[in-house]
């Protein structure tokens, strides 16, 4: 859409570009220069209904680069040349990107393994909760806790909170909103009389290998407007 050189709605808000006519006509390959990283999963965050972005989380949780056409069919032929030849392990070597992309997603998915199983878990002063299909865990918290994984502490470039954030919205492994990583939430229980204000993180519920049976939050949680 934006290669076609025509205005367009932004692809984040349903509201138009404000100086869509007056945008330069780039040249392709202008355009093909441009860091579209994150996008796709921006764009399926606000988008696509629950369902489908499920289903997108669970090719996620299983390496499938989804947004990358031919990265994806390539992930499918190397999954049936597995399957045609169960002795054999394909010997890929992993791009930059994708190494960090694992490297976060089990850093992610450690960190919320121990807190899911946690004893202040779903609790509305803990740190984390299973509610509506995702986890959300408290941003900071959680971050820190990130930090401490040996795989995430030496890298420089994800040191800043911010910039951890933005990795994780570039690989798919927290759902945004809108455009910002963090939720400003209240986390309410019905039969206590002051709700809890948190910045938190969402998180698809496919990094959790037992999300199926994990109870849901008794309470709710509830945008802050």
């Amino acid at each position: 859409a934006l290669r076609s050189g025509q205005p367009h709605h932004c692809p984040l808000t349903r509201e138009p570009l404000p100086t869509a006519t007056l945008q330069p006509r780039l040249k392709l390959a202008e355009w093909a220069a441009l860091d579209g990283t994150g996008l796709g999963s921006l764009i399926a965050g606000i988008w696509l209904p629950e369902a489908g972005q499920r289903q997108v989380w669970r090719a996620v949780a299983h390496d499938i680069s989804w947004t990358d056409a031919p990265a994806f069919w390539e992930t499918v032929a190397a999954q049936h040349r597995a399957a045609a030849h169960p002795g054999k392990m394909p010997d890929l070597a992993l791009s930059p990107e994708d190494e960090e992309r694992l490297i976060l997603r089990d850093a992610v998915r450690d960190v919320l393994r121990g807190l899911a199983q946690s004893a202040t878990f779903n609790r509305r002063d803990g740190a984390g909760w299973y509610h509506a299909g995702a986890f959300w865990v408290a941003a900071k918290p959680f971050a820190e806790r990130l930090h401490a994984q040996p795989e995430v502490r030496d890298r420089a470039e994800w040191r800043l909170r911010q910039a951890l954030y933005r990795h994780l919205m570039a690989h798919g492994l927290l759902l945004p909103n809108g455009v910002q990583p963090v939720w400003n939430m209240y986390v309410i229980e019905e039969d206590r009389p002051h709700r809890r204000y948190a910045s938190v993180l969402k998180l698809p519920a496919t990094l959790y290998a037992e999300f199926e049976a994990c109870p849901a939050y008794a309470g709710r949680l509830q945008t802050v407007d």
